[in-house]
């Protein structure tokens, strides 16, 4: 006796990893390759996936294909103003707004596109005095950008700062976006330790590791009239979960 097999149609989607489109066999196909595979968990392991490739990826899965540039030749650097930022900042940064930043620097495409954008603060932060110190308070890369364009980008800013007498730039990255500071050591940044206080989250079940905004706090627990201690909530099948702190880093100009 012979079995026949009807073939499944193949579909084309883009793999959430890598982004780049390949036929799937089956419909809830998410992965390309095993080395996306590998990426893959290790990214649900430890969380490591920042904010900024998550939106790269959702890009490149409706527009399908994005001419970012080979190399840097041609590109530029210009300050632009808070009207132009406003917009790629809401789409592209984790935090979405551009909160106290008050001088922005953009990196172009040959072809006129951003493809990163940084944000500084002169007087509206914790170490401001009188202008010596400015914070990078926003930074972002867009689908479009060349992979070395945010330490491009921010080495130029920094040359434009340090002509106006800033001496010195305070940065942070946040582990809640899956950011590690890898930009801002490769721009000779050095990483300050800053002792404060351990917060905890409460993740309810079913909600997926990386969707941090759908955890809440032991204030936002109580708010819902779930008076849990952090035993309570685990036995009703919650995770409590300490947050990472932000890191400080710092470079003298």
């Amino acid at each position: 006796m012979v079995r026949t097999y009807r073939p499944q149609p193949l579909t084309s989607r883009s793999c959430t990893i890598c982004g780049s489109r390949f036929r799937a066999k089956r419909q809830d196909a998410r992965l390309c390759s095993q080395s996306c595979r590998h990426r893959a968990s290790r990214y649900q392991a430890g969380g490591r996936v920042c904010h900024q490739h998550r939106v790269k990826v959702a890009a490149l899965a409706e527009l399908e294909q994005i001419s970012a540039p080979v190399t840097l030749a041609g590109c530029k650097v210009e300050e632009v103003s808070r009207a132009v930022a406003a917009p790629i900042i809401a789409r592209y940064e984790w935090l979405g707004d551009v909160g106290m930043a008050e001088r922005f620097f953009a990196a172009f495409t040959p072809a006129g596109e951003v493809m990163a954008l940084v944000g500084f603060t002169l007087d509206r932060h914790r170490l401001a005095d009188g202008g010596q110190t400015a914070c990078l308070a926003r930074g972002c890369t867009t689908p479009a950008a060349h992979r070395h364009a945010a330490s491009w980008l921010i080495g130029r800013a920094l040359r434009a700062l340090r002509k106006e007498g800033v001496r010195r730039v305070i940065a942070y990255s946040d582990p809640l976006a899956g950011e590690r500071g890898v930009i801002y050591a490769a721009c000779g940044f050095r990483a300050v330790p800053v002792k404060v206080k351990a917060l905890y989250r409460l993740r309810p079940p079913r909600v997926r590791w990386y969707e941090h905004h759908r955890c809440l706090s032991d204030r936002g627990l109580r708010r819902q009239g779930r008076d849990w201690s952090h035993d309570d909530a685990r036995a009703a099948g919650w995770t409590v979960e300490r947050i990472p702190q932000r890191v400080r880093w710092e470079r003298d100009l």
